[in-house]
């Protein structure tokens, strides 16, 4: 029985809504034990934003700085874990994945890393900060999941990704609108979604190769609605 989990918090520009969970898992023989969930047993990994309220995303002007602190928590079993970052255009009737590179980074540019909360700030304050916490987490590049799909894997503190029982990581701190911000710069976004959803997976007798292959399984079945 593999066992895979994702935690999703949903977030409308920088507003966050329910934290939802979700655990996968397969047979793979039919004899007579079990493999499943219990409290040492298995795999489960929370998504939080402690910082987080209602308005922190709306409304946002040019010199607004607004606080979003997404973790990932192991709750139990030793696990490959990440974090994924879907970025929707949200202009039409429904949320649509972003395509377009240019945007994707513009938006994720706004990111910010920072042990206290910064204030107003122009784009080059903004971009001398560092856009994740790059000491926990190392972006995946080259994927096939298009522009709107981000993905941070977790280093794991001996280097092998392995995220151990209790262990808590924060992607980022906050979204800024620079103060130099014009109203083009405004167009260009226009209303947008950020989902950041929280995925792992066994580490037991995975490599990070293979734990890889099926956390992109999960991925692909979640951006397919499955």
């Amino acid at each position: 029985r593999l066992m895979t989990i994702c935690s999703i918090a949903l977030v409308m520009l920088v507003a966050v809504g329910a934290t939802l969970a979700y655990f996968f898992s397969e047979d793979v023989a039919s004899n007579e034990f079990k493999t499943g969930d219990s409290p040492t047993h298995g795999v489960e990994v929370t998504i939080t934003e402690p910082g987080w309220t209602d308005d922190n995303g709306k409304d946002l002007y040019p010199g607004d700085v607004a606080t979003k602190d997404p973790r990932i928590i192991n709750k139990k079993g030793e696990a490959y874990a990440r974090i994924v970052v879907m970025l929707y255009d949200t202009n039409g009737a429904s949320p649509v994945l972003i395509t377009d590179k240019a945007k994707s980074d513009k938006i994720m540019n706004l990111t910010f890393f920072t042990d206290t909360k910064p204030g107003k700030m122009t784009s080059a304050e903004l971009a001398a900060l560092k856009r994740i916490n790059d000491a926990q987490f190392t972006e995946v590049t080259g994927h096939s999941f298009g522009a709107g799909v981000r993905i941070f894997d977790y280093k794991g503190a001996d280097g092998t990704n392995k995220m151990a029982p209790g262990v808590e990581a924060q992607l980022f701190s906050g979204v800024a609108i620079p103060t130099d911000w014009e109203q083009k710069d405004v167009d260009e976004l226009g209303n947008f979604n950020i989902d950041v959803m929280g995925q792992a997976v066994q580490a037991k007798n995975l490599t990070a190769d293979e734990a890889k292959v099926e956390l992109d399984k999960l991925l692909t079945k979640r951006l397919e609605g499955k």
